[in-house]
């Protein structure tokens, strides 16, 4: 399981079913261009750490960092209540008249066993 970053706007659409998808960018890659290689293949061509020449027919699902049937659970902007009852308040929940001073954590800091949305990656 992968942990993937969402604003709360992002998490918002997630929970009421307006987002479906979401796009990341893969680490760089050095792609050379087919007139550079003798041979010919279908696909794109990439050269590895060690200068190495290969052909693929899907370069972005090599590179890309969540596979095709990974689940992720989403971190968000939370805040943890130490009251009688310990309790997690998640912004896109909140309500600015429930706890005026509520002091929120970036979601980069969030738990995983605080999350509550898991997603399926369907297609890279």
């Amino acid at each position: 399981m992968k942990p993937i970053l969402f604003n709360t706007e992002m998490v918002k659409a997630i929970l009421v079913g307006r987002k479906t998808q979401t796009r990341r960018v893969t680490k760089e890659i050095n792609i050379v261009h087919k007139d550079d290689v003798s041979e010919s293949h279908n696909g794109v061509v990439y050269r590895d750490d060690k200068d190495r020449l290969y052909f693929k027919h899907n370069i972005i699902e090599e590179f890309s960092k969540y596979k095709k049937g990974d689940i992720l659970y989403v971190r968000e902007t939370f805040s943890e209540d130490f009251g009688e009852q310990h309790r997690i308040v998640y912004k896109a929940e909140y309500k600015k008249r429930e706890e005026p001073s509520i002091k929120w954590k970036p979601s980069i800091h969030m738990p995983k066993e605080y999350a509550r949305i898991f997603l399926k990656v369907t297609n890279v």
